[in-house]
């Protein structure tokens, strides 16, 4: 457990590996064939990560409404902090 050791947990440990890893990648690519190229990709890798995030977000707003309203309470949305992103809760 990482977090014994400092202010870490699972998440900031697969960032700092993820960051070491796409330095290695893009830096290579950067330094065999230029930085436009390597900036090219790096920006269209930085585009497909951030697309899905926003598709898993979005299917994560739907589910936490889907059961707020299967189970007909409202107030489930509440511990998942989602209420104010819900327009249409009623």
């Amino acid at each position: 457990m990482t977090r014994n050791y400092g202010f870490s947990d699972g998440a900031d440990l697969f960032l700092m590996i993820s960051g070491y890893t796409t330095t290695l990648v893009f830096g290579t690519l950067i330094k065999q064939h230029g930085f436009v190229v390597g900036a090219t990709r790096l920006l269209r890798h930085v585009w497909q990560v951030y697309v899905a995030h926003l598709l898993l977000f979005v299917v994560y707003l739907t589910a936490v409404r889907y059961l707020a309203h299967t189970f007909d309470d409202l107030h489930f949305m509440d511990p998942f902090n989602v209420a104010p992103l819900m327009i249409f809760s009623c």
